[in-house]
């Protein structure tokens, strides 16, 4: 896949996404391409795999691809970015979780930032059942 297409795919993957849960998170729309697997995500969350670039089935320019694609389709739709902390999983002390192998502030900021409709868009899906986005 060539650059386009990716950014294109990821577009498409974000727009499911928020169609069935209301919001975008990358990870979701990691999944959503088949970039990941929910066992891999599942071992990330449960801090088997040290963070989650390790398990992720694309190169590292696709996938800037990807994270550049979502925040700025989501910034053109008026989105609201919403930062959303990612810990672990399972018995004991929970504990951040590490999207990037190299821990960039900014990257990992990417990875764990949802994006939500407007307040007004979201008000609007609830009052009309029909809106795709109420799944």
């Amino acid at each position: 896949m060539n650059r386009r297409e990716v950014e294109e795919a990821a577009i498409s993957a974000a727009d499911r996404c928020l169609k069935a849960k209301g919001y975008i998170s990358m990870v979701d729309v990691l999944m959503e391409l088949g970039k990941l697997s929910r066992e891999d995500y599942e071992s990330w969350r449960f801090r088997q795999v040290s963070c989650l670039e390790r398990v992720i089935r694309c190169n590292l320019s696709q996938l800037n691809a990807v994270l550049r694609a979502v925040q700025a389709n989501s910034a053109r739709g008026n989105m609201k970015a919403s930062w959303t902390a990612y810990m672990s999983w399972g018995k004991g002390k929970r504990q951040p979780l590490r999207f990037s192998k190299s821990g960039d502030p900014n990257l990992e900021r990417a990875y764990a930032t949802h994006y939500l409709l407007p307040q007004g868009e979201r008000d609007a899906t609830k009052a009309h059942p029909g809106h795709a986005c109420t799944k």
